[in-house]
């Protein structure tokens, strides 16, 4: 396994603790940017976190005094974890620990007296790293409290966080043992978990998957004189297979591409026994191609967000510890690399965040929790809707808004523990549960008083027309909105309704359904008592028909309709009125339009958060070119973009393509 010239050695239980070959990189940047590395003084005795645009310039020096390695950013880029190192050869032998800096160099922080080679969880709120004695630390971030997992005569290297934020992978050393082992630690178990097994491979450097199904590593043969290759493994340990040919040797450090596409990693190029080069493997083809350039040799490789360039360290010779170093760029899809420091001292890059920031549990439950979990601050009610019909749930988004309050989805027979959880967190007094006991039985409210809810209120009309008509009549609005609230089809009856959540919470204005062609008595009853002077159609007339347009104006109201050909294009023409209305692009919210639960909870978390909902088809942002039109078009003003829902709805391909998007936008 390749090992940097800056690192620490320490025998713990027969392992050695290498440090300075940054952690897989879990993030990249979208503009405008910057990379973390490590700037090591001309005397070499002293090393500092600096950042550099990806383009070049002049760098921002942010620690000093030290030797300062492994940078690695937080997924919201307001922080950066660091090794420093004490090579002090009087002292008692090289240590590592844990700190942490802010973007701008303020507040730089110890964290741990033993740690190196960091990993942030995907949600930020807790840090991975190894210990010198071979144990693992999980520590959490708003306490400053660590739990370290040590296993006698056994050693644990490299941690990498799951893209869910569920797992660590692990690489496993026994005294016992020749060959390393590959372990999944179960973060909600507690204890390191499931061994994966890896026939007559010596695992190192574990890189997961964007998707989280498969995991990349760095595989040495036991019993023989071949050296390293890089293989592929399932996460449930299947599927082993080699991803490097024929040819090249000693191959490390393999770094998944953000759209899950390609891998980048380190090997001996063909005829070049003594160099080391940086490889993009097309994993769909199997081909390689070297992107980085001899006579250099090229480690660490990172990627930029949208997977369009890699960043790497160029030394003009690894071993020699005079030798000079700088980061240089590369197109991702060939070309000539270009200087990104010219020091001769830099080393280690990692790219910041893009502007995409995703927020998902493994369900939608926890996601609609996750959503909830944003705000820090306590509120005092929450609405309830079921999260396997969509029917009550549809005019919920309002009246959160009204009440500053989540939308938590729960399976309907019970109240589901992390919505428990959730409420007795933010300390609600008041649950507003949205449908009868058929939707959300009696035993729920007997579950909320046991979390110490003093009131239930309980929308529960004689239809959904009903219980959208009951949530209204709370509404203080002189407009509606009026949307398909029911159809035949599954994937149809809801995608207008989840486009315009967000404006409706954000504006008060209720949301009343209706049939495709009839307007049902319950919507009409809604508009004549509830004083609406005023509504908005949201959809075309295939959604909403001509005939229902009609007998709504006919009770002498102004009707105008907010639609597209699509429910993208919709969503689009939604957002855009809701920048009208006082709402913020710079924070855009983006949820899957194939299924209604994430957009349905997303909408009062956009509200809340002041920034619009966008609706794309999350297999690729190209399938809804009305969204991609619209990040393009506001790309000057986007700061985050809120990806709500796991890799499953939205797909590592569709966020490359925002990061693209965003990030090449003119201007």
């Amino acid at each position: 396994m390749l090992r940097s010239r800056i690192h620490v050695a320490a025998l713990a239980g027969g392992a050695v603790l290498a440090v300075g070959l940054p952690a897989a990189a879990q993030e990249a940047p979208g503009r405008p940017g910057r990379i973390a590395y490590s700037e090591v003084t001309a005397d070499r005795s002293s090393a500092a976190i600096a950042t550099v645009a990806p383009q070049g310039g002049a760098p921002t020096t942010l620690t000093s005094g030290a030797f300062d390695t492994d940078p690695t950013w937080s997924p919201d880029a307001t922080q950066i974890a660091f090794t420093r190192v004490d090579l002090d050869p009087a002292g008692p032998g090289a240590t590592a620990e844990l700190w942490v800096t802010a973007a701008d160099g303020t507040g730089t922080r110890q964290l741990a007296v033993d740690g190196a080679a960091p990993d942030w969880s995907p949600d930020g709120r807790t840090l991975a790293y190894a210990t010198t004695a071979g144990g693992i630390g999980v520590l959490d971030m708003a306490s400053g409290r660590a739990q370290v997992f040590v296993e006698e005569g056994a050693a644990y290297v490299d941690p990498a966080w799951s893209p869910d934020g569920t797992t660590l992978a692990l690489v496993r050393l026994h005294e016992r043992e020749v060959t390393a082992g590959l372990v999944l630690f179960r973060r909600r178990a507690g204890e390191p978990g499931l061994l994966i097994p890896t026939p007559g491979l010596s695992p190192a450097d574990v890189d997961w998957a964007p998707d989280g199904d498969q995991l990349a590593f760095s595989g040495l043969p036991e019993g023989t004189d071949a050296e390293a290759d890089i293989h592929l493994i399932g996460a449930d340990g299947a599927g082993l297979r080699r991803v490097t040919g024929d040819g090249v040797g000693s191959a490390s450090q393999p770094r998944w591409s953000p759209d899950g596409l390609r891998l980048a990693y380190v090997a001996s190029p063909p005829g070049r026994d003594d160099g080391l080069d940086v490889f993009v493997a097309e994993l769909g083809s199997g081909e390689s191609r070297t992107v980085g350039g001899a006579p250099t040799d090229d480690v660490d490789p990172t990627w930029s967000p949208d997977a369009t360039e890699l960043v790497y360290t160029a030394f003009d010779d690894i071993f020699d510890e005079g030798g000079a170093s700088d980061l240089m760029a590369v197109d991702a899809g060939g070309g000539a690399p270009r200087p990104v420091t010219t020091s001769g001292h830099a080393s280690g890059g990692d790219f910041s965040p893009g502007v995409t920031r995703r927020t998902a549990g493994p369900t939608r439950v926890e996601t609609a929790v996750e959503i909830g979990a944003l705000r820090p601050e306590t509120a005092s009610a929450v609405v309830l809707a079921r999260a396997d019909l969509y029917a009550d749930a549809l005019a919920g988004a309002p009246l959160a808004g009204q009440l500053d309050a989540p939308v938590l989805l729960t399976p309907g027979d019970r109240l589901h523990p992390s919505v428990a959880a959730e409420i007795g967190r933010l300390g609600a007094g008041t649950a507003y549960l949205l449908g009868g006991e058929g939707a959300l039985s009696a035993r729920m409210e007997a579950d909320l008083a046991e979390l110490g809810v003093a009131e239930v209120v309980r929308l529960d009309g004689a239809n959904r027309y009903d219980t959208a008509r009951q949530v209204a009549a709370r509404l203080d609005s002189d407009e509606a909105f009026v949307v398909q609230g029911a159809a035949a089809d599954p994937a149809r009856g809801w995608p207008d309704a989840v486009a315009v959540s967000g404006v409706a919470a954000f504006t008060g204005r209720p949301i009343l359904l209706t049939e495709a062609d009839r307007l049902p008595a319950e919507t009409l009853q809604a508009l004549r008592e509830g004083g609406i002077g005023t509504v908005r159609v949201v959809g075309g007339t295939a959604a909403v028909s001509q005939a229902v347009r009609d007998a709504i104006a006919a009770e002498g109201l102004a009707v105008s309709s907010i639609a597209g050909p699509t429910r993208y294009e919709t969503s689009v023409k939604v957002a855009t009125f809701g920048i009208g209305e006082g709402m913020d692009p710079a924070r855009t919210w983006l949820a899957t339009g194939r299924d209604w639960p994430d957009a349905l909870a997303a909408g009062p978390g956009a509200s809340a958060d002041g920034g619009v909902l966008l609706l794309a088809d999350g297999a690729a942002l190209d399938r809804s070119p009305a969204a991609a039109r619209f990040l393009q078009d506001q790309a000057a003003a986007i700061e985050t973009v809120r990806l709500v829902g796991g890799t499953a709805a939205l797909t590592p391909l569709l966020v490359t393509q925002v990061e693209f998007q965003v990030r090449s936008a003119p201007g």
